[in-house]
C-alpha cells in the first residue's frame, strides 16, 4: 500500500489511512500517512490523519503538535479541534482542552463527535455532571453506532455512583456489540462496586477472553475482585479461633461440650469449603498474578489455614492442653491482627 502511485495520490492515503483508524491499527495508519505526507506537506486531510494516528498511538504530545499544525492554515477545522482537545486532555492541559473541545461543540452544536469529545475532556478534568449532559446530548445527536458514546456514559455514570444505570450504558452496547470486552468488563466492575464479587470475578474472566488487549486491566481489578471474599476467609478465621476458647471454658466449668466441639468441626468444614469453592472461581494463572500483585493476600491465606489447622486440633484437644490453648490464642491474635492491617491498608 506505500507504493509509489499509492503516495503519490494524497487522497487515496487519506482513505486508507482512515480505514486503518477505523480498524484500530494506528501504527499502520500512521507508516503510511508519514511518506505521503513528506511528499504533500501542505495537504490537510493528510496532516489531520497523522495527528489521528499519532492520538491512537497515545503519542499525545505529537498528536496535539500535528493538530495545531492543522489549525494554524485551517482554524475552523473540526476534526483538528477535537484531536487537539483530546491530546491536550491526554497531557493533562485541562483548561486548554476544555476551551477547545467548547470551540468544537460552539461551532458545529449538531456535530455528535463534538459533544463526544466535549465529555470526554470534562471527564477526564473531574466534572461529571456537565460531562453527563454533553454525552447524553451526543447520544441524542448521534444517528447510529453510537457505542463509544454508550461507553463513555457508562464510565461517567460509574464515577458518579449510579451503577445501575452505568451498567444499563453497557448492556446497551452488548445489544449493538456483542463481543464488546470493554463492557462486559465494566459491568463486571458495577457488580464489584455492588458486592456482587461472585459474579464479577466470572465476568473479568469472560471479558479477558474476548479481548486479550484489557488483559492487564482484567488481572489488576482481579486482584481487587478479590479483597471482598478474602476479608470474609479472615474474619471466619476469627470466629474459629473463638470457638475453641468458648470449648475451653465450658470444659473448665464442668459442662457437656460434644455438641460444641461438632460446631467447630463444622465450622472448619465451611471454611475449608468456602476457601475451596473461592479457589474454584480463578484459573491458576490467575490466582497467581493475583497474589504477586497483592502480597498481603498470601498473608491472609496462610493466616486463615494455619487458622484451620488449629481449630482442627483444638476440636480433637479432648483434655485441654495448654499448648493448644496458647495456640488458639495466637492464632486470634493473628486473625484480628490481619483484619486491622487489611482496613488500614484497604486491602
Amino acid at each position: 500500500m506505500t507504493t509509489g502511485n499509492v503516495v503519490d495520490d494524497p487522497e487515496r492515503v487519506v482513505t486508507l489511512v482512515g480505514q486503518y483508524l477505523n480498524a484500530g491499527d494506528y501504527r499502520r495508519a500512521e507508516q503510511l500517512a508519514r511518506p505521503a505526507l513528506a511528499t504533500h506537506p501542505d495537504h490537510v486531510g493528510l496532516r489531520l490523519a497523522l495527528a489521528r494516528s499519532l492520538l491512537g498511538l497515545e503519542d499525545n504530545l505529537a498528536a496535539a503538535h500535528a493538530a495545531y499544525g492543522v489549525l494554524t492554515g485551517a482554524p475552523d477545522n473540526m476534526t483538528a479541534m477535537r484531536v487537539y482537545a483530546l491530546a491536550l486532555s491526554a497531557i493533562g492541559w485541562r483548561d486548554q482542552a476544555q476551551y477547545i473541545a467548547w470551540r468544537a461543540v460552539t461551532g458545529d452544536p449538531y456535530e455528535p463527535a463534538s459533544h463526544y469529545v466535549y465529555a470526554v475532556v470534562l471527564h477526564n478534568a473531574g466534572h461529571d455532571e456537565v460531562a453527563l449532559t454533553a454525552v447524553t446530548e451526543a447520544l441524542r445527536l448521534a444517528a447510529a453506532d453510537p457505542v463509544d458514546y454508550l461507553l463513555l456514559q457508562g464510565r461517567i455514570l460509574r464515577r458518579m455512583g449510579r451503577q445501575r444505570e452505568s451498567t444499563t450504558a453497557y448492556e446497551r452496547v452488548l445489544q449493538l456489540d456483542p463481543a464488546n470486552g470493554f463492557a462486559v468488563h465494566n459491568i463486571a466492575v458495577n457488580r464489584m462496586d455492588k458486592g456482587r464479587w461472585a459474579r464479577a470475578l466470572g465476568g473479568l474472566l469472560t471479558a479477558a477472553r474476548m479481548d486479550p488487549q484489557i488483559g492487564g486491566v482484567v488481572r489488576s481489578n482481579i486482584a481487587k475482585g478479590l479483597r471482598g471474599p478474602l476479608r470474609i476467609a479472615s474474619l471466619l478465621a476469627v470466629a474459629l479461633m473463638v470457638l475453641p476458647i468458648v470449648i475451653h471454658e465450658h470444659q473448665a466449668n464442668g459442662h457437656n461440650v460434644t455438641g460444641l466441639r461438632l460446631l467447630l468441626f463444622a465450622g472448619v468444614a465451611l471454611v475449608f469449603g468456602y476457601l475451596y469453592w473461592l479457589y474454584r472461581r480463578l484459573p491458576v494463572a490467575s490466582w497467581r498474578s493475583a497474589l504477586a500483585a497483592r502480597p498481603f493476600y498470601v498473608v491472609r491465606l496462610v493466616v486463615v489455614g494455619a487458622a484451620l489447622v488449629v481449630a482442627m486440633v483444638a476440636a480433637l484437644d479432648v483434655h485441654g492442653y495448654p499448648q493448644v490453648q496458647a495456640a488458639v490464642i495466637i492464632g486470634l491474635f493473628c486473625s484480628a491482627g490481619v483484619i486491622f492491617l487489611g482496613q488500614l491498608a484497604g486491602l
